[in-house]
């Protein structure tokens, strides 16, 4: 068991297929959503994408801090995220977002890791983007 206050992310929402045009990019937000208990703190949130060959990825901000703590909503942290095709095919991307504060008795709820399918065709054909996925996928 842990002592003290905690902090926690409960959701990370972001596409789970994207399909655009080879050489094409494509930008959207991802949303971690924290929360924290016992009293209020400041806790930072950082986003890391690792993905396979063909794909250039910026994240900005890497890392977002808001207060978090008991009775308050869930904290928002939103990073932007930007995907370049460098060529025609189909990779995975791999993100995690990671929560930390100074009072964090448990490390094990910290983050969360989801997957993106990107599909990049010849061309200006778009797929389009998928829904969203959270942590019950």
């Amino acid at each position: 068991m842990h002592e003290g206050a905690d902090v926690f992310l409960t959701e990370l929402r972001l596409p789970k297929t994207l399909g655009f045009g080879a050489e094409r990019e494509r930008s959207w937000n991802v949303i971690a959503f924290g929360d924290g208990d016992l009293s209020a703190q400041q806790a930072t949130v950082t986003l890391a994408a690792k993905s396979g060959p063909g794909l250039e990825i910026e994240i900005r901000p890497q890392a977002v801090t808001h207060t978090v703590g008991p009775g308050m909503p869930l904290s928002r942290f939103v990073n932007e995220a930007e995907i370049e095709c460098e060529a025609a095919g189909e990779a995975k991307v791999l993100w995690t977002a990671t929560i930390d504060a100074p009072a964090n008795a448990d490390p094990s709820n910290d983050t969360l890791t989801r997957a993106t399918r990107v599909v990049c065709r010849e061309g200006n054909q778009e797929l389009g983007e998928h829904r969203e996925h959270s942590e019950e996928e």
